[in-house]
C-alpha cells in the first residue's frame, strides 16, 4: 500500500511539474485561448458582445478568402515540419552540447514549447480543412489560432537562436580548451626533447 502511495505521489508531482512547465512556457497562447473561449461563452448571454463578434466575423469572411486559407494551411505545415525536424535532431544527436542543454533544463522548455505549438497548429489545420465555414464564429476562431501559430513560431525561432548562441559559446570554449591542451602538450614535448638532446650531446 505504501508503495502505491509513493508511486501515486510521484505521478502527481510529475503531472504538477508538467503543468507548471506548460503554464510557464505557453502563457501567451493560453491567455489568447482563454480570451477566445470566454468571449464565445459570454457572447451567448450578452447581446452587445455577440453583435461585436458577429461584425468582426463578417469582416473576416471578406478578408479570409480560400486562397488566404490555403496559405495559412501551407505555413502551418511548414511550422510543424520545422518543429519536428529540430526536435528530431536534438533527440537523436549525442554531444557535449546536449549535456549543456540538459544541465540548464532547456530540454523541458523546448519540449513543452514544441508540443504546445504543434497541437495548436494542428488544431488550426484540422479546423480549416474539416470544419465547414458556416460554423459559428468560424473565421474568428481561425484568426485566433493563426495568431497563436505565428506567435508560437516566433517564440520557437527565438529559442532556437538562444540555443545557437549557447552552442557557439560552448564550441568556442571547447576549441580554446583544445588549443590550450595542444600548446601544453607541445610545450612538454619540446621540454622532453631538449632534455634528451642535452643528454645525447653529453
Amino acid at each position: 500500500m505504501s508503495l502505491l502511495k509513493i508511486l501515486n505521489n510521484q505521478m502527481c508531482q510529475k503531472i504538477k511539474e508538467n503543468l507548471a512547465n506548460v503554464l510557464k512556457n505557453s502563457k501567451v497562447e493560453i491567455i489568447i485561448i482563454v480570451i477566445l473561449l470566454l468571449s464565445l461563452i459570454l457572447s451567448e448571454f450578452n447581446e452587445t458582445l455577440h453583435s461585436f463578434i458577429t461584425i468582426i466575423n463578417e469582416d473576416l469572411v471578406l478578408y479570409m478568402t480560400e486562397y488566404r486559407m490555403s496559405l495559412i494551411v501551407s505555413a502551418s505545415a511548414i511550422f510543424i515540419g520545422a518543429y519536428v525536424t529540430v526536435w528530431s535532431i536534438m533527440a537523436t544527436s549525442i554531444s557535449k552540447m546536449n549535456r549543456e542543454i540538459l544541465s540548464r533544463r532547456l530540454d523541458q522548455q523546448i519540449f513543452v514549447m514544441i508540443l504546445v505549438s504543434i497541437v495548436c497548429t494542428f488544431i488550426l489545420i484540422i479546423f480549416i480543412i474539416f470544419i465547414p465555414t458556416g460554423f459559428n464564429f468560424y473565421h474568428s476562431i481561425v484568426l485566433t489560432f493563426t495568431m497563436i501559430a505565428f506567435i508560437s513560431f516566433v517564440k520557437f525561432i527565438s529559442f532556437v537562436m538562444k540555443i545557437t548562441k549557447i552552442s557557439t559559446t560552448y564550441t568556442v570554449k571547447e576549441l580554446t580548451d583544445n588549443e590550450n591542451k595542444e600548446i601544453m602538450i607541445n610545450t612538454k614535448i619540446d621540454y622532453i626533447y631538449e632534455k634528451l638532446k642535452k643528454k645525447i650531446d653529453k
